[in-house]
């Protein structure tokens, strides 16, 4: 007996074709008005029996491989194609057909895949569609009524698609996949009338149910599909790369899209056993490893990685690796893992250089003992900057709250620093103020803060971003040199006080003492001058000089005393 079921398609339809044949011999000379066969002059009760148990085998190897060609890998419409070759022989029809999707309200339908005789061209090759008329909607809605076949004759007489596509007879049934609408499918008889018998009716169902089988598996190969053509260009468009670790097996597969992201070519990637490819740096190779076997043994659900790699002759680059397990074993352990590459070394440069930027801004900030902040109207919360909470002096773990930063303030500066905030609000203008806060310490701040107001879509104020300095250091300086103005000016009035009295104490021994001296010896000088002109001349001219230099000094004394103390003389 033929082994049916694994026959291949050519090998199925020349066994079709010696189907033929001996129904061609069994109708000897004609059939009838049916399309019925006929039994000839030589079939006996013993032949027709045989030949019908061979027919029935036939058949269901028919319907077998009605199963299997959907399995094939190959097109879907190929295989579909197939699948109505094969059974427009098996019914010894002129058509066979597959209409998508069947609806009855749209104005026209389709027929996506027909399988013809040479003879008799359908709709598809005929690149039409088929309009439906009063008469194809009476026969649709027996389809949908319908729990099986529907069959009918004449009718050229009574629909319109049967007279413009030329058959006599049709027998068709709605197929309903599991996903997706309604397909039509049916047969046509363009050579004759035929009366469709109950087991062909039979044949034809079970052929349909099969067929909906095939569709189901036509419709998940083509989301499939779809679903791979999306993941693809997903994937284009991401750059990214995928693998797929068999962990039993102790081998991964490389998208060779890892290769171009690499910039090398494809023969680059070896032969890997986990997701840890070649050129990974020292450091990150042992971390890698590590963190899979973590992964694997905690059965958590997603794997991600960061590495550099070092292509060859090629600077590092920093790679995403995203992983999950997709099939385990019966003791639980994963099986499969996939996974994909992503290059982020833009990423990573991009965060190097911010967090360059944020050290720099931080280190200002400490230097300038500046912090900064950001008051969100609308939820009521801040945003401190780490150098403002050394500032204000409460912990980094602490949750910035508006109500914080005003209890610190000090009790004299808090109605000025309230007025300020109402006005920024009201104006929507910058602010500038300085004002004390009271440390949790007990120590005291002078800050001074500068903030901008911005704005939401209406206009409203929506938040407040500013900066507050720690000017305590400034300020104690300022007042250190208020005093020490205080302590020159007092030192300068008793300097000049001193001066002063130094200056009268000189004017009066100049005035008084000297200036009397003097006196003296000008009139005593004067004296011995009268005295000695006549008797000793040159005594008298000694006493006469004596007398002069004592009255120039008393000029000079005079004149001294009048500049040190001259309200007084």
């Amino acid at each position: 007996m033929i082994d049916y079921e694994n026959l291949s398609r050519e090998q199925l339809i020349r066994c079709l074709e010696r189907l033929e044949r001996e129904r061609t011999e069994q109708t000897g000379n004609g059939t009838d008005a049916t399309g019925s066969s006929l039994p000839g002059p030589r079939d006996d009760e013993r032949g027709a029996n045989e030949r019908e148990i061979g027919g029935r085998d036939m058949l269901t190897a028919c319907l077998e491989h009605v199963a299997a060609a959907a399995a094939q890998p190959f097109e879907p419409e190929a295989a579909l194609h197939d699948i109505l070759s094969v059974v427009r022989k098996l019914f010894g029809a002129d058509r066979a057909w597959l209409l998508y999707p069947f609806d009855m309200d749209a104005e026209f339908l389709e027929v996506r895949i027909e399988a013809t005789s040479p003879e008799y061209p359908g709709a598809l090759a005929r690149g039409e569609r088929v309009r439906i008329a009063a008469l194809e909607r009476r026969f649709g809605q027996r389809l949908l009524d319908a729990d099986g076949p529907v069959v009918d004759l004449s009718l050229r007489d009574r629909m319109d698609s049967s007279e413009r596509f030329g058959f006599y007879s049709q027998m068709a049934m709605i197929i309903r996949p599991r996903t997706g609408q309604p397909w039509l499918f049916g047969l046509h008889q363009c050579s004759h009338e035929r009366v469709w018998s109950e087991e062909e009716r039979e044949l034809f169902a079970q052929t349909a149910e099969r067929l909906s089988g095939a569709l189901n598996v036509t419709n998940m190969r083509t989301a499939l599909r779809e679903s791979e053509r999306r993941l693809a260009l997903a994937l284009a468009g991401a750059s990214d790369a995928v693998w797929d670790w068999n962990v039993p097996a102790g081998n991964c597969y490389i998208d060779p899209e890892f290769a171009r992201m690499l910039g090398e070519p494809v023969e680059y990637l070896p032969t890997v056993e986990t997701p840890c490819p070649a050129g990974v740096h020292p450091h990150d190779d042992r971390e890698f490893r590590c963190a899979l076997t973590r992964y694997l043994e905690s059965k958590s659900s997603q794997f991600e990685f960061e590495f550099r790699i070092q292509p060859k002759h090629r600077r590092w680059r920093w790679i995403l690796a995203r992983g999950k397990v997709v099939e385990r074993l019966d003791d639980g352990t994963a099986r499969r893992v996939v996974g994909t590459y992503t290059d982020i070394t833009k990423r990573k440069e991009i965060e190097r250089d911010l967090e360059r930027s944020r050290a720099r801004l931080q280190k200002a900030q400490e230097i300038a003992r500046l912090g900064s902040w950001e008051f969100s109207i609308a939820s009521n919360t801040a945003v401190w900057s780490d150098e403002l909470r050394e500032i204000l002096g409460v912990e980094r773990s602490a949750a910035p709250h508006p109500d914080t930063l005003a209890r610190l303030i000090h009790p004299e500066d808090r109605d000025r620093f309230r007025r300020a905030m109402d006005d920024v609000l009201a104006d929507a203008q910058p602010y500038d103020i300085e004002y004390r806060i009271v440390r949790p310490d007990g120590g005291i701040r002078h800050l001074h803060s500068k903030a901008e107001v911005f704005l939401d879509g209406q206009g409203r104020p929506a938040a407040l971003v500013g900066v507050a300095q720690d000017v305590t250091r400034y300020k104690e300086q300022e007042d250190r040199l208020a005093q020490l103005l205080i302590d020159n000016r007092r030192l300068m009035q008793e300097c000049l006080r001193a001066q002063e009295a130094e200056r009268r104490r000189l004017s009066h021994e100049l005035h008084d003492e000297l200036g009397q001296s003097l006196a003296v010896i000008q009139m005593s000088a004067s004296f011995l001058e009268d005295r000695l002109k006549g008797a000793a001349p040159t005594m008298g001219k000694a006493a006469k000089d004596i007398m002069e230099a004592a009255g120039g000094a008393l000029d000079v004394v005079r004149t001294t005393a009048r500049r040190l103390r001259p309200a007084a003389l």
